[in-house]
């Protein structure tokens, strides 16, 4: 009886001991591995950084390419650089409805003009009803605000919001 005690604490005892080493083991080879994987994206990082740095061809913009490169990007993208907050409101003698508003640019460099205001009109279930739009002709320079007011041939007593954007506008 006594033997068959040591032989079960023997068995515990070395069950426990390799499964100790096993979990050591598996530490050890995630640490190696993950080692290895941070040292080879450092040194591809060091590679990267040193190709710049050898590469004599690659000299830093100017001021005024940046410039030129930005009024690019601006000129290319008006509708981006262009927002509209707006009134509306039913023309009470006419069917028309009335909307006043102002076009901000938020570009840096860029000057836009003949700004395309689209006008969506939407029911009580956001169902589209009627598109409009019209051109407001003026400049709009970076920072400025322009302000409009147009009459809409449309007038539907079952219109429950309106929607504006700049769909469109022309570079200088």
């Amino acid at each position: 009886m006594e033997d068959q005690k040591k032989s079960k604490w023997l068995i515990i005892i070395l069950s426990s001991t390799l499964g100790f080493i096993a979990i050591a083991a598996i530490i050890v080879f995630l640490v190696i591995f993950l080692n290895r994987n941070n040292s080879k994206q450092s040194n591809d990082m060091f590679m990267n950084s040193m190709d710049n740095v050898s590469n004599p061809n690659t000299t830093p913009k100017t001021e005024d390419e940046l410039k030129s490169d930005l009024e690019t990007t601006e000129r290319a993208n008006p509708t981006k650089y262009l927002s509209v907050k707006f009134t509306w409101k039913d023309d009470f003698f006419t069917t028309n409805t009335i909307i006043e508003g102002d076009i901000t640019n938020t570009s840096s460099i860029a000057t836009f003009k003949d700004m395309t205001v689209e006008v969506l009109f939407y029911s009580k279930t956001n169902t589209e009803l009627h598109k409009s739009s019209f051109i407001v002709y003026e400049y709009s320079k970076p920072g400025s605000t322009v302000h409009f007011k147009r009459k809409l041939a449309y007038n539907n007593k079952t219109v429950a919001s309106i929607s504006a954007h700049v769909s469109d506008a022309k570079t200088e």
